[in-house]
């Protein structure tokens, strides 16, 4: 039924319109030809793609149960918990005293970008009006849970990044990025610091987005796309992140719900950095995690400065 709407490598109908359609109409003719071909996929078919996304998952969680990986992340762990007393902002200046330098992994959607103010619904209402085959893919992990995502993916996404990967960029192209992006980005970058982007939304976007929040060329992207959901496991992607470098350390800035995994990874990270009335920050409070917190990414850069405040264990000029 897909083809029925495909028009070379984007998804539309034949009659040569579709070009010049507004966006919001080619996602919903998209998303039309997405849902008509999940309808008409054999349950052999479904099973086979959700096992291949789950396959990359249970790889990265087998690379860092490696003993080797492993050992590296234990010895993070001790190292840090040698120096695990006292407020938040001393455990993590201390933590960073014990680092050869620090590199940062950031969440992208409600992190780096913000939903416009004048618009009325929600961040998720946004995405789903603006992503090919979001109002299935989204229904389906409202329904069966978060844990799904494979399945939401299979049946929702991958048609889309596959067909019309350009439909993903555009909102990329146009949505706020929070005050202080770019300078703080390009200061880490300047300053030595990998910068890696780890984001459960889609790539297209993703790169986007980062195109315009830093002029840094070599800043790694680790986002969905049509064929790797990997992204989505975040715990797994931080801790195999932190044993890379291990004497490096390693900062998370998120902000909300997707966030949550890399709570589990927080003995091998240096800092995380929450924003101030998510639900990333509120549920660091109720497990009484150490961290901190952020309006936007120049209170990060001021807090790592002061935190970073001798000529040995500066991080940022």
């Amino acid at each position: 039924m897909l083809s029925e709407f495909e028009s070379g490598q984007t998804i539309g109908p034949h009659t040569g319109d579709f070009a010049y359609f507004d966006h919001r109409t080619k996602v919903a003719v998209a998303t039309h030809a997405i849902e008509l071909a999940a309808q008409h996929m054999s349950p052999e078919e479904i099973r086979r793609r959700r096992e291949r996304a789950e396959q990359g998952i249970r790889q990265l969680h087998e690379h860092i149960s490696d003993p080797l990986i492993s050992a590296r992340i234990e010895r993070i762990a001790k190292r840090y918990a040698l120096v695990s007393q006292g407020s938040a902002s001393t455990q993590i200046k201390r933590r960073i005293a014990t680092s050869s330098g620090i590199d940062i992994v950031s969440d992208l959607d409600g992190t780096v970008t913000y939903k416009p103010f004048n618009y009325q619904g929600s961040y998720t209402e946004l995405l789903m009006e603006n992503f090919p085959g979001s109002p299935l893919g989204e229904s389906i992990l409202e329904e069966k849970g978060r844990e799904n995502f494979p399945l939401a993916h299979a049946l929702a996404w991958q048609h889309g990044l596959t067909m019309s990967p350009d439909l993903y960029r555009q909102l990329g192209r146009e949505i706020p990025i929070r005050d202080g992006v770019k300078s703080f980005f390009e200061r880490m970058h300047d300053n030595g610091s990998k910068i890696v982007i780890l984001s459960a939304s889609f790539f297209p976007f993703a790169e986007e987005v980062v195109a315009r929040a830093t002029s840094a060329d070599d800043v790694e992207i680790k986002a969905v796309t049509h064929n790797d959901i990997t992204s989505t496991a975040k715990r797994e992607q931080l801790l195999s992140l932190a044993a890379e470098r291990p004497d490096r350390g390693l900062i998370f800035i998120g902000d909300g719900s997707s966030d949550l995994p890399a709570i589990e990874a927080h003995h091998a990270l240096t800092g995380i950095f929450a924003l101030k009335g998510g639900r990333f920050a509120e549920e660091l409070e109720t497990r009484h995690i150490p961290h901190l917190q952020y309006r936007d990414f120049n209170d990060i850069h001021v807090q790592l400065s002061q935190l970073s405040n001798t000529k040995k264990n500066r991080i940022i000029a």
